[in-house]
């Protein structure tokens, strides 16, 4: 459950990005690309970890992270 919230959010992210993506020029956009790639990485490393409660703070972390760029 908790793994199909996360990759919801990560499908947000993407679909944000895309629109964005026409709207900005194409610097914005590579930039928002590398976010998400970031993103996607630390949502990897997250879903591998097998205690739940190690993982939900891997992901509290990578969110606060994500929030300061």
């Amino acid at each position: 459950m908790k793994k199909t919230a996360i990759g919801l959010i990560l499908l947000m992210v993407l679909a944000a990005i895309s629109v964005n993506a026409e709207e900005n020029s194409k610097i914005k956009a590579e930039k928002m690309i590398g976010l998400c790639e970031r993103a996607q990485a630390k949502l990897d490393y997250i879903l591998d970890k097998i205690e739940n409660n190690e993982a939900e703070e891997l992901f509290r972390e990578a969110s606060e992270d994500m929030n300061k760029r």
